[in-house]
């Protein structure tokens, strides 16, 4: 039974089977144990008896030999008459001298062997010969077998019925929900792989542990949506993207093959930038797909700060001067540890943007320094603050804020810093407003700061 009804059921059985088997486990135990004192105390009684019997016989007198005593003509002595069992005494010298079931019932006790007799002094008194006491021909005692057998029967019984009503109402108090979340999550699945947006959330029912399970569902849930959304604006956007090159390379072509353009250089290298938008497009596409491969790994090593803020600066440094923008280089450690190759892919990502969104003639600050045992890569811009509703999806795959909307790029830069950061451990934050910005003689102003922060061994 896979079911959660049939699981419950089958451990209340088990659950009862183990408590009913110990129940009765120390119940015969116990039964047993009395059986055995019973047992002792009745060895004790014969014993007792065997002994006044044989401390008051008298010998027989010598006028003849033993053998001329016919056994059957002993009487039974009243002291053993009150055992249960047949007893025979015997003197020293092993001959018959009483008994509670007469002389001529000694094959009763053939092939059992005869317990010696001593008094307070250890002197040999004599012996008996008896058979083991049975606690069931007891008839008090047969009467506490029978019902405790009863007993054991009827209360068993009584509770496997109570286990197994109590075992079904449970298990269809706690089926029931699971059913119903079960049967909402099955909708919802069906729907997002229609395509459709399902409106129905899973119903939060049942126990703690069964609503916390449609809880969570409702959250991938709406997440999910809200990816599918984000990826349909992203789509949207990269299609106008793709659109506006390939239809701006396509008319200046069909415009020199019609004649209305010359082929000049000039021609030629604004048909190149295009094609560079759109592989650029393809480019940001194929790393993220390479970075959130699972078998990637980053390949550590030492990296000196000044050298790589230098060639940060010498990447951009066309685009700072076409914006005659200031960049300012700070490092406050000589050195960190972290996969040179991604990390400078992260960071250019980072400078990129901050170029991309910083007004002309603005401030940007590239700073490395540490922070307990972590270097902290801090990209502080001057330009216009990012809408707050904007701030907690920008790191989102596929997520282009409005504010963003009509600058050039995929809208995939930050989403791949994050990767990045993210694969060596480290964490990634932004935090834009009126003072996040850059510091100009000693006042922070508005602003854009990006912090990506790196743990070291």
């Amino acid at each position: 039974m896979n079911s959660l009804f049939g699981r419950i059921l089958i451990a209340f059985v088990l659950t009862f089977l183990l408590m009913y088997g110990t129940a009765a486990a120390v119940l015969f135990s116990g039964y047993y144990r009395s059986l055995s004192v019973w047992s002792a105390e009745r060895v004790a009684s014969v014993e007792n008896a065997v002994g006044e019997v044989l401390e008051t016989h008298e010998p027989p007198l010598p006028a003849g030999p033993r053998d001329e005593v016919s056994p059957g003509a002993l009487g039974l002595d009243e002291r053993l008459v009150g055992i249960a069992v047949p007893v025979f005494v015997y003197d020293t010298e092993g001959q018959l001298i009483a008994s509670n079931r007469g002389a001529g019932r000694r094959r009763e006790t053939e092939g059992t062997a005869r317990a010696p007799v001593y008094d307070s002094e250890g002197s040999l008194l004599g012996y008996y010969a008896t058979v083991a006491a049975q606690f069931h021909q007891d008839e008090a005692n047969r009467a506490l077998l029978d019902s405790l057998v009863h007993a054991s029967l009827l209360g068993g019984l009584a509770a496997l019925s109570v286990a197994l009503a109590t075992a079904f109402a449970l298990s269809r108090m706690l089926a029931g929900p699971a059913r119903q979340v079960a049967a909402g999550i099955d909708s919802l699945s069906n729907g997002l792989e229609d395509g459709l947006d399902v409106p129905n959330a899973v119903p939060e029912i049942g126990t703690t542990e069964i609503a916390r399970i449609a809880r969570a569902t409702n959250s991938l849930v709406e997440r999910l949506r809200g990816e599918r959304r984000i990826r349909a604006q992203w789509s949207q956007d990269l299609a106008h993207d793709l659109r506006s090159p390939v239809a701006s390379i396509r008319a200046q072509l069909e415009a020199v093959l019609d004649g209305v353009y010359r082929a000049d250089p000039e021609r030629i290298g604004s048909t190149l930038r295009e094609l560079a938008r759109v592989e650029g497009l393809v480019e940001d596409l194929e790393e993220l797909m390479r970075l959130e491969e699972p078998e990637l790994k980053v390949s550590l090593s030492t990296i000196d700060s000044r050298q790589f803020l230098d060639s940060l600066s010498e990447r951009f440094n066309h685009e700072v001067v076409r914006k005659e923008l200031r960049l300012e280089l700070h490092s406050d450690v000589p050195e960190f540890t972290a996969d040179e190759d991604l990390l400078y892919r992260a960071a250019s990502n980072l400078l990129s943007n901050a170029i991309r969104h910083t007004d002309h003639a603005g401030t940007i600050c590239v700073q490395v320094h540490a922070q307990s045992n972590s270097v902290c890569f801090d990209v502080v811009n001057s330009g216009t603050p990012i809408p707050d509703h904007d701030l907690p999806h920008l790191f989102d795959r596929l997520y282009r804020g409005e504010y963003a909307r009509n600058s050039v790029g995929s809208g995939l830069g930050l989403t791949i810093a994050r990767r990045i950061v993210l694969l060596h451990g480290g964490s990634i934050s932004i935090e834009s407003g009126a003072q996040s910005g850059t510091v100009e003689n000693g006042t922070r102003l508005a602003g854009t700061t990006v912090r990506m922060t790196l743990p070291q061994a």
